[in-house]
């Protein structure tokens, strides 16, 4: 399994008796932790609080779920016209300014990596 990115590495730990992997830029900064999330089955991202992120480290880290996960799933976004926001199967919600995930070239989801299927209602 790939841990080592140009932005950022990741490091298996154990903390309180619990897997998790730990996120590091290359100056060696804690961004966050992946843990595995019973109720959905899978790994999940926790960023450390007032965290900013590039996109190259967003890609990095869904590259990296994609990779606990499977890339064989999909995360399917599904339109919520009454709120004006995008559900997503991992149990989250996101709205958009403008358009939807194909307009603004969203490809995976930013919660679980798991590759994007944009659902609209009929």
């Amino acid at each position: 399994m790939k841990t080592k990115y140009t932005y950022i590495e990741f490091e298996q730990v154990e903390i309180l008796g619990f897997s998790l992997w730990r996120c590091r830029n290359r100056k060696r900064t804690i961004l966050g932790h992946m843990g595995y999330i019973e109720k959905w089955h899978e790994w999940g991202w926790q960023p450390e609080p007032d965290m900013e992120f590039t996109i190259q480290c967003n890609d990095d880290i869904s590259d990296f779920l994609r990779q606990l996960n499977g890339t064989d799933k999909w995360c399917v976004w599904t339109y919520d016209e009454n709120h004006d926001t995008w559900d997503t199967a991992c149990g989250e919600a996101f709205c958009f300014t403008d358009g939807g995930p194909k307009e603004n070239r969203i490809r995976f989801c930013g919660y679980c990596g798991k590759k994007l299927k944009e659902v609209k209602p009929k």
